[in-house]
């Protein structure tokens, strides 16, 4: 598995230099930043436009994050209300390991293997979350909802190998249950026979979005539609049910 961010460093010898060329490397590295930004202000102002529109329609923007990225999140979060005057509810900063983890390196540099985890061996209801990089910030290793079709069921995460350590430890430490379906891409007949094998689930109520919908749909692995119609009002850039 190819680590993106912890490549070869271009300065090995940072103990063998003066202050002055450390400075120096610095400052030229931070040049960088300004330069890649640059290039890259078609697609941040695209995203922009997308994260707008859809604040002002009560969407709210969530930083999630282990370790360093996951504390610069919370940071950025934090200085939103008093800056701007926003609701604290509309830009929520989340960091694996909780508050705990704001001010103490809780994960970072442990090694997890690639083996998939039950934390519950008891649980027989349970919420499986298609969640290739492992980006979802899940507060409580069960659901808790009102609806009682989903209140309590443990949480089950579907992973790709690619996934961070600091995040399956961060899953361990929080009592939830995943497995691994593929390296860097989901392979969902893997992820479906797992889930028989390990929880015994026979049946599973696919309610993704058009993407996951349409993944399974593709390979065949649909048993029964439901479809309700109904007459709405979309956006022009909402999404199918199968994409």
């Amino acid at each position: 598995m190819e680590k993106i961010t912890e490549k070869s460093s271009l300065y090995d010898n940072l103990d063998q230099m003066s202050v002055h060329e450390l400075l120096v490397d610095m400052n030229n590295e931070d040049k960088k930043v300004a330069i890649a930004t640059e290039k890259a202000i078609p697609q941040i102002e695209a995203l922009v436009e997308n994260i707008v529109k859809r604040v002002k329609q009560g969407g709210r923007i969530f930083y999630l994050g282990a370790g360093t990225s996951g504390r610069l999140g919370v940071l950025d979060a934090s200085e939103i209300p008093p800056t701007y005057g926003m609701p604290p509810t509309t830009v929520i900063g989340l960091v694996a390991g909780g508050d705990t983890a704001l001010r103490n390196a809780v994960f970072e540099g442990i090694s997890v293997s690639r083996d998939d985890h039950i934390a519950d061996p008891k649980a027989r209801f349970f919420c499986v979350a298609f969640d290739r990089r492992g980006r979802l910030g899940w507060k409580t290793p069960v659901i808790e909802d009102d609806d009682p079709g989903y209140n309590g069921a443990h949480v089950i995460e579907v992973l790709c190998e690619e996934v961070k350590d600091e995040y399956l430890a961060w899953l361990r430490s929080s009592g939830i249950s995943y497995i691994f379906a593929g390296r860097n891409e989901m392979d969902l007949s893997l992820a479906l026979s797992k889930l028989g094998s390990l929880f015994n689930i026979r049946t599973l109520l696919l309610e993704g979005g058009s993407v996951l919908n349409g993944a399974f749909a593709w390979e065949g692995l649909i048993d029964e539609l439901s479809l309700v119609t109904a007459p709405v009002t979309a956006d022009l850039d909402a999404l199918p049910l199968f994409s």
